[in-house]
């Protein structure tokens, strides 16, 4: 079942959705932690390609604090420098080639804490869906896992609330994101559990097909089949979790998801 580039839910599917996935808590809970508080001076990060770009401003303490790639580089002091600045001070310029909507959602979930999804008409639908894609895949190369994790949940939100879900988002998946990267997994058991055979017809693919998703999927449906007929057609109850990045950790900390990216998680709480 689809609608142009979009892949639909069945009621079915839908409601198996929705009791397998909890929502993604949209409070904070109230722990002994540390703060950091933003400090001079202010980078500039300009993202896009050519001409097409966008400059957004952020501060140095809090963007270090966030992303090891960006304090790796900032402290390698490799940034461009920019003579273009007010009072002839010099400017620190960050290029990076990343959609600047999927910029502009990391940096306005540094600041409040929270993946900002504003109402779109039914034509700029399907760019809500890319962005949050990108976004993620701008998460991994800042190598900011709470914030690929924010993203996860609001995807997965935006998913049950809409009942559908963009089938272009293989070919950015696949084409932007390393092998072992937990968002292939999720897009994979989205297809496995809940998707119809229309999503994979070539008329609606096009251009969208992506092999190594195909040939991921193919494994998946494989293994599912491989089971005992108890539980194949049974769908699992899945969590948040299974579709973060831990940083090494086996699961996500308690709490983690409901931390301010400027908090720090104090040990023994």
């Amino acid at each position: 079942m689809t609608i142009g580039s979009f892949g639909l839910l069945s009621v079915t599917a839908l409601k198996t959705i929705k009791a397998a996935f909890s929502g993604p808590q949209n409070s904070r809970i109230d722990l002994a932690m540390g703060v950091i508080s933003p400090a001079l001076p202010v980078i500039t990060i300009r993202s896009g390609r050519d001409k097409d770009t966008t400059d957004f401003g952020i501060h140095k303490n809090v963007l270090e604090h966030r992303s090891p790639y960006f304090k790796a580089l900032l402290q390698a002091d490799k940034p461009i420098k920019s003579e273009e600045a007010m009072d002839n001070k010099v400017e620190t310029i960050f290029h990076l080639k990343e959609d600047p909507a999927a910029c502009k959602l990391y940096i306005e979930w540094i600041y409040s804490g929270y993946i900002w999804q504003r109402p779109q008409s039914p034509d700029l639908a399907i760019e809500g869906f890319e962005t949050l894609v990108k976004a993620y895949i701008l998460g991994e190369k800042l190598l900011d896992h709470k914030f690929q994790n924010a993203i996860i949940d609001s995807l997965l939100a935006r998913v049950t609330s809409e009942g559908r879900l963009a089938l272009t988002l293989p070919t950015i998946i696949y084409n932007g994101t390393k092998p072992t990267s937990p968002i292939r997994r999720l897009l994979v058991d989205l297809y496995l559990w809940y998707g119809h055979k229309d999503w994979l017809t070539k008329e609606v693919v096009g251009d969208h097909s992506h092999t190594l998703f195909t040939t991921d999927l193919s494994i998946a449906l494989l293994e599912r089949q491989s089971q005992s007929p108890l539980i194949k057609d049974r769908c699992p109850v899945f969590d948040h979790c299974r579709y973060h990045d831990h940083a090494g950790e086996k699961s996500c900390v308690a709490g983690e998801t409901t931390l301010h990216p400027w908090e720090t998680e104090q040990k023994g709480f």
